[in-house]
């Protein structure tokens, strides 16, 4: 099992310094630092294995979109995922390279997604979805991201109180995962969120406390933090 790197690129400035002669001019031609570019010369050598002769830019796009799909991302792989409706986000993209037997973080998923759109492989076209419900509207939200965090989500919709409701719905339901909850599934799926009983929760640090003034016990309720993520699930 392999571990894909890919870097944040600007393609123009990786076509520069994969064909560069001389680095040291390039670099400072292209105005970017060290790191960035032992970055760049990293994948260049991962991609290409050194230096490339290439008459043009789209002469190098065929090269670059050819060896891709040899050491990336298999074009009959990405075909049949994407053939199937797949969700327009770079979690896909990560899942894809996860089923072939490899491994990314999702950082590179996400700098891999943006090159596969400026190497022109994928492209993005907007489709009209019907929404029933607030639950639909925050889950098409997530869809577009792949990962988001709680934060993004309530600024997104304006902190609506609904927000809350439909994001644990999405997790009852399987359609999300959220990371950093510690609240078993069970729980929410029995109580929701609120007005839980504390004997359940014991040993759960993402709750607050408070007491029912209409019968004077002490209840729970579950406390989304603004920097958890919420992640589309794969098998909802």
């Amino acid at each position: 099992m392999a571990r894909i790197i890919v870097p944040v690129l600007s393609l123009k400035k990786f076509y520069m310094v994969c064909t560069a002669t001389n680095i040291d001019a390039i670099t400072k031609r292209l105005g970017i630092s060290e790191r960035t570019l032992r970055k760049y010369l990293k994948f260049r050598d991962f991609l290409f294995g050194g230096t490339i002769n290439v008459s043009n830019y789209e002469e190098f796009l065929e090269i670059l979109r050819d060896k891709i799909f040899e050491k990336i991302i298999p074009w009959e792989a990405l075909k049949e995922s994407l053939n199937e409706n797949a969700p327009a986000n770079f979690l896909t993209i990560k899942r894809i390279i996860e089923k072939n037997g490899n491994e990314i973080s999702f950082s590179s998923a996400k700098a891999l997604f943006s090159l596969l759109k400026q190497a022109g492989i994928i492209s993005i076209v907007p489709m009209l979805r019907l929404v029933s419900s607030n639950v639909d509207l925050v889950h098409h939200f997530i869809l577009t991201k792949g990962v988001v965090s709680v934060g993004e989500i309530m600024e997104k919709f304006a902190r609506k109180t609904w927000v809350i409701q439909a994001i644990f719905e999405l997790f009852r339901s399987g359609r999300v995962i959220i990371k950093g909850l510690d609240v078993p599934k069970e729980v929410v799926e029995k109580y929701e969120w609120y007005n839980i009983p504390v004997e359940v929760v014991q040993g759960c640090k993402s709750i607050n406390i408070y007491v029912d003034r209409s019968t004077g016990e002490k209840r729970a309720e579950i406390v989304l933090d603004p920097r958890w993520k919420v992640i589309l699930n794969e098998n909802p």
